[in-house]
């Protein structure tokens, strides 16, 4: 909820790595769902990147998975899809 905050309009991609595993956190503000961003759908094919399963609600979701190679790959997949989502 802090994050939202800051940033006032938007949504942010949280990842994490720790003991091997990968954890995604995708979140947003209202006016960004308004405008198209469903959380859950960003974070449910960002986690295929990283060999993971995940989904939310529109405003957050998180996901996991196992490859930590891939987490960068993972954030970009998810900024990619965000931006398609508000065209």
């Amino acid at each position: 909820d802090s994050i939202k905050e800051k940033i006032g309009d938007g949504a942010a991609v949280l990842a994490s790595c720790s003991g091997g595993k990968v954890t995604l956190f995708v979140t947003a503000t209202k006016s960004a769902v308004e405008k198209g961003i469903h959380c859950g759908n960003i974070v449910k094919e960002a986690a295929l990147v990283v060999g993971g399963r995940g989904g939310g609600r529109p405003d957050f979701a998180q996901a996991g998975g196992k490859d930590i190679e891939n987490v960068e790959n993972a954030v970009n997949k998810a900024v990619e899809i965000a931006l398609e989502q508000i065209k």
